[in-house]
């Protein structure tokens, strides 16, 4: 009877052990990024943007690397057609003018179907 109230008593404190571990680890790691968050946003909120671009272009990179040489001028140009016209779309919408926003989506759609089509052929 000892020896099982031994164990139950022993693996009740590791549990309690391990939970104040986690506790711990976890107010050591999260403690100095709030402060730090509250305290610089600005800064904060630039780096962290920072980081998740480095990742997005690495993970970008290494789709690349793995994939022919025509996919990825196709999928650059295709990148780079998006972005352009996503972007000269989103400030057109900022500065209040819609019907040009819709203007420029479909013209961007267009040029990126034109632009697929020719590549395909060129490209072979």
């Amino acid at each position: 009877m000892k020896n099982k109230s031994k164990n139950s008593i022993s693996q009740s404190l590791i549990a309690v052990l391990i939970t104040a571990a986690c506790i711990l680890f976890a107010f050591v790691l999260v403690w100095p990024l709030w402060k730090f968050a509250t305290t610089f946003s600005k800064a904060y909120t630039i780096i962290i943007l920072s980081l998740i671009a480095a990742g997005i272009i690495y993970l970008i990179i290494k789709k690349i690397r793995k994939t022919p040489v025509k996919k990825t001028i196709i999928f650059i140009t295709n990148f780079i057609l998006v972005a352009a016209g996503l972007c000269l779309g989103i400030f057109l919408l900022i500065m209040g003018k819609r019907f040009l926003f819709f203007i420029v989506i479909l013209i961007d759609a267009g040029i990126l179907i034109s632009v697929n089509i020719l590549l395909k052929k060129l490209i072979k």
